[in-house]
């Protein structure tokens, strides 16, 4: 079955709204986010590559859904020092999978910003490079 994604949820959160972004904060993290799927409906590696040190980690989630992303980072969010999240994710860089379709979840906890994520152009998968090349 073909998920549809609302196309609204990348507004404000495009390459360019990225590019942007870094520029105006040029120091801070980012984390270039993807998924690795084997058979489809079969357990999926949701893999985060930070950036400035080429360090990949990643967990295994049961569904490829866009709650599953929600709840991964909500956990890293619970269990990390505040201090400790902040300063690694300060930017999430992925692609448009559906799975990542739900940005306000994945920025904000209750009433607070914790990371900021965008979404590369589609079929640009040269644009989050190192995640994709350690795939």
């Amino acid at each position: 079955k073909l998920m549809k994604i609302d196309k609204r949820c990348t507004l404000n959160h495009t390459y360019d709204d990225y590019e942007k972004f870094v520029a105006e904060n040029f120091d801070i993290q980012i984390i270039e986010m993807d998924s690795v799927e084997g058979k489809k409906g079969r357990k999926v590696l949701l893999t985060f590559m930070i950036r400035s040190c080429n360090m990949m980690f990643a967990f295994i989630r049961e569904r490829n859904t866009s709650q599953s992303v929600t709840d991964r980072i909500n956990w890293l969010y619970q269990t990390l020092p505040e201090d400790t999240y902040q300063s690694l994710f300060g930017v999430l860089l992925t692609d448009n999978g559906t799975e990542f379709s739900n940005p306000s979840a994945i920025e904000q906890y209750e009433d607070t910003q914790r990371t900021r994520v965008f979404y590369c152009d589609p079929y640009s998968s040269y644009q989050k490079p190192k995640v994709e090349n350690n795939h």
